[in-house]
């Protein structure tokens, strides 16, 4: 309705929404002008809106895929690290006082290496997340003629926030 087919957005189609059906040819000259005034405002609304939630879901796609890409490459960095060190850990394990390192060695490089695992739940959590959000959004088109910034899209990139927040305490756990 405020996008419409070339971009400038559907008047007739605004007003039959907010004038209940009334037909657009009806009104009078100073009347048109009001409407088109309300119509113009209407769209700037809608656009601004439309923006600002494009904008935060791309900032929030950037520091998710940004948090992804940081503990696959903390995670590549320590294992190869661990790797190296583990034929000495193996040959200290043997000294007395010195037989928990192997196991030490052991449950760091498990931890770190499900690293990886676990930060690909969270990813497909925040996908099917995703996917049901613009299965939402489509069904908002198909009844209203567009769609909203609602609390389902907040809730949206309230997921992405946890998501983030996810993924930078994968190596804590």
């Amino acid at each position: 309705m405020y996008v419409g087919e070339s971009g400038s957005g559907d008047r007739d189609k605004w007003y039959k929404y907010t004038h209940d059906n009334e037909d657009p040819s009806d009104e009078g000259f100073f009347e048109s002008i009001g409407n088109d005034i309300k119509f113009a405002m209407s769209k700037a609304s809608y656009n601004f809106r439309n923006s600002v939630k494009e904008w935060m879901s791309e900032v929030l796609r950037v520091l998710f895929e940004a948090a992804s890409l940081c503990i696959d490459t903390l995670r590549t960095f320590q294992l190869i690290v661990l790797a190296i060190l583990g034929p000495l850990v193996f040959g200290i394990a043997v000294f007395d006082g010195f037989q928990h390192t192997l196991t030490v060695w052991i449950a760091r490089y498990i931890n770190i290496f499900l690293w990886l695992p676990v930060a690909n739940i969270f990813g497909s959590i925040i996908g099917k997340i995703q996917e049901k959000m613009l299965e939402l959004d489509i069904s908002q088109v198909q009844d209203y003629g567009d769609t909203f910034f609602s609390r389902t899209d907040m809730a949206y990139l309230v997921f992405m926030i946890i998501g983030i927040i996810g993924y930078f305490t994968v190596p804590r756990g």
